[in-house]
């Protein structure tokens, strides 16, 4: 009897399980008198479409580019059984499987761009266009920052409840435990190494990544130098790459130039006391040190002027970007680390800074994809009215009896999310949503 109750019990369960948001719900936050409302979206450009464009300022067409990272969690990195591709490579297969007619074109080109691992991957694919069989090339960037906090990983160092030699005893529910193994211990972790110091190392190496994919050169005193908008530019992040993403930009366009100035605003609170004058025919003597605090305050203000220029470059850069596709933002969160930066606005701002809409320039795209069943990703409110901001509400995996979705699967489905990985490559445009196919056999946290 008891066994024929739970069977009846599960089968119930199985039965009732429903996705509120299947097919999803897309949003424009429409933002006036100082608040946001919801209204259905009328859509938005997915991959495709800015691959058939030609240049932002016109004239020849040129590769668009793309760039990818991934958030919390330790992604593969092709070693662990069940998972013989890095992330990154399950990725351009997960945008192969999406975007029919594609296929990739070389080898990937890898540079590591520090001491501590983390790497820069260019991928190039060739797509198809609106001509039948004529294809074009798109330009993947990958930015991989997992090295820099697998030290700080159980996998690495041990369990940090228990210490070497000492294992962890005491009795734990079998899903509070995977949880607390996986969500706290190998993905919240990252979190709080880059809000901390030991994150400033994924912030430079982020600097250095998006230097290079607007094809500029990185000077570590006055910034990136020669950055281009003469491409269109996408970007896709995970989970916490939306704020790596925005520190990043943020930095390259303030924080060099503010260095550069409190430089020269040293030198001059330290300059030499001047000579009396010498009246009459005998000479003032030479000063050394007045002589070497010129030459000083010449070099500091052309590093200056190199910096003002490099910033402004990258606001230029800004103006080629049309779409951020992001994957389970935490930003309603994170920003209360440091409310004053108001990251996305302030991004936004920034990308729309160099554009005239009078003359045909798009506005930037943000697109939140959002399970609300997920524990690590917020709905985006803007604050402005610059750009547009939609909110693509998905769900990733059944909710049970209305009572619970698996957390694992919320935070880690979107990648394996039909609608999801359409919208990115086809875009929406309007009405129902529409589901494409996927390949992602990576494991979740």
């Amino acid at each position: 009897m008891h066994r024929f109750i739970l069977a009846a019990t599960v089968a119930l369960a199985l039965a009732a399980c429903t996705r509120p948001y299947d097919p999803p719900s897309a949003f424009d936050e429409i933002f006036s008198n100082g608040a946001s409302r919801e209204v259905p979206s009328q859509g938005f450009a997915g991959l495709d479409d800015l691959a058939q464009m030609g240049a932002p300022a016109g004239g020849t067409a040129l590769p668009t580019r793309v760039m990818w990272t991934h958030g919390m969690c330790t992604p593969s990195d092709g070693t662990l059984p069940g998972s013989p591709f890095t992330w990154w490579q399950m990725r351009t297969r997960d945008l192969l499987a999406a975007y029919p007619g594609s296929s990739q074109a070389g080898e990937p080109a890898i540079t590591t761009l520090s001491t501590g691992g983390a790497k820069l991957i260019k991928e190039t694919l060739n797509v198809p266009t609106r001509t039948p069989g004529a294809s074009r090339t798109m330009e993947l960037w990958f930015f991989d920052w997992s090295p820099l906090t697998r030290g700080f990983k159980p996998r690495l160092i041990g369990d940090i409840e228990a210490g070497k030699g000492n294992p962890y005893t005491y009795d734990r529910a079998t899903v509070n435990r995977d949880l607390k193994q996986g969500l706290i211990k190998d993905c919240f972790v990252d979190v709080v190494v880059y809000l901390g110091k030991n994150g400033n190392h994924i912030r430079s190496d982020a600097q250095l990544a998006v230097c290079d994919m607007l094809d500029g050169t990185f000077d570590p005193a006055t910034g990136c130098a020669g950055a281009s908008g003469a491409r269109f530019t996408a970007l896709i992040s995970e989970s916490l790459g939306s704020t790596i993403l925005f520190d990043a930009f943020r930095s390259l366009r303030l924080n060099y130039v503010a260095a550069r100035k409190n430089a020269v605003d040293r030198l001059m609170a330290n300059a030499p006391k001047l000579q009396a004058i010498v009246r009459g025919p005998k000479p003032a003597k030479p000063n050394p040190a007045i002589t070497t605090y010129n030459a000083n305050m010449a070099t500091a203000h052309d590093a200056m002027g190199r910096a003002q220029t490099n910033a402004a470059n990258i606001s230029v850069a800004m103006g080629s970007l049309t779409n951020f596709y992001m994957l389970a933002n935490q930003l309603p969160l994170l920003d209360f680390a440091d409310p004053s930066k108001g990251p996305v606005e302030e991004f936004v701002a920034s990308a729309m800074e160099n554009r005239k809409p009078g003359e045909g320039a798009a506005a930037l795209t943000v697109v939140a994809f959002v399970d609300p069943n997920d524990l690590l990703s917020f709905r985006l409110v803007p604050r402005s009215d610059r750009g547009r901001v939609i909110n693509f509400v998905v769900s990733n995996d059944d909710t049970y009896l209305g009572y619970a979705e698996l957390p694992t699967t919320a935070h880690c489905n979107y990648i394996r999310n039909g609608y999801v990985m359409r919208a990115i490559v086809f875009g929406y445009a309007g009405g129902t949503p529409k589901s494409g196919p996927v390949y992602d056999p990576e494991k979740c946290f």
